[in-house]
């Protein structure tokens, strides 16, 4: 079960590709690349470890569908993996609606509901990464704990945006409401 905040020491949770069991069995139902994905970047906000099961038949092979998720995970951190390794937790874990699904035996069989307003953040080399765990519906995102007020807490001033994996400049303005983003034209 991931903490509320983050921790002071690295700490470890696991979980597995399958919402049904941990080894191979048939009928298997698999978690979602975003579910495992947005619950990854929870746990990495607050300076865990996140070990992930993949199961395999009794001859070592994997099923495609664990394969897929494998792929769609090696994607995302191809794209995302600036604000992963090598981070350290920042100042606030993260913000947004989105509270932890009680703990307990099958709290991750649950699909993740995080959205556009569900942020996570890391801090790396003096840069602040904030990772949206949703695509904004009206074309812009708003991380309110930057507000013009709050920037302190990040030990310094935003001096530029940028959203990793996009090549096009991307807009923003800092208010007494927040930092807002504008998304780019393309999902990268």
């Amino acid at each position: 079960m991931s903490p509320t905040s983050a921790r002071a020491n690295y700490w470890q949770t696991d979980t597995s590709v399958g919402k049904k069991s941990w080894s191979h069995i048939r009928d298997e139902e698999f978690k979602s690349p975003k579910q495992l994905i947005n619950e990854f970047v929870d746990v990495v906000s607050k300076n865990g470890n996140y070990l992930l099961n993949i199961r395999s038949r009794a001859g070592g092979t994997i099923l495609d569908e664990t394969r897929q998720l494998l792929l769609a995970f090696g994607a995302w951190l191809k794209v995302n993996g600036e604000a992963i390794y090598g981070r350290r937790p920042a100042a606030i874990a993260g913000e947004g609606p989105t509270k932890l699904q009680p703990k307990g035996p099958g709290r991750d069989k649950v699909e993740s509901p995080y959205g556009e307003n569900d942020f996570r953040a890391a801090s790396k080399d003096g840069k602040l990464y904030a990772i949206a765990l949703g695509w904004p519906q009206n074309g812009a995102w708003a991380i309110t704990s930057l507000a013009d007020g709050n920037i302190s807490l990040f030990e310094g001033k935003i001096e530029g945006v940028k959203l990793l994996g996009s090549s096009e400049k991307t807009a923003w303005t800092c208010t007494a409401k927040g930092l807002e983003i504008k998304a780019p034209a393309t999902q990268p």
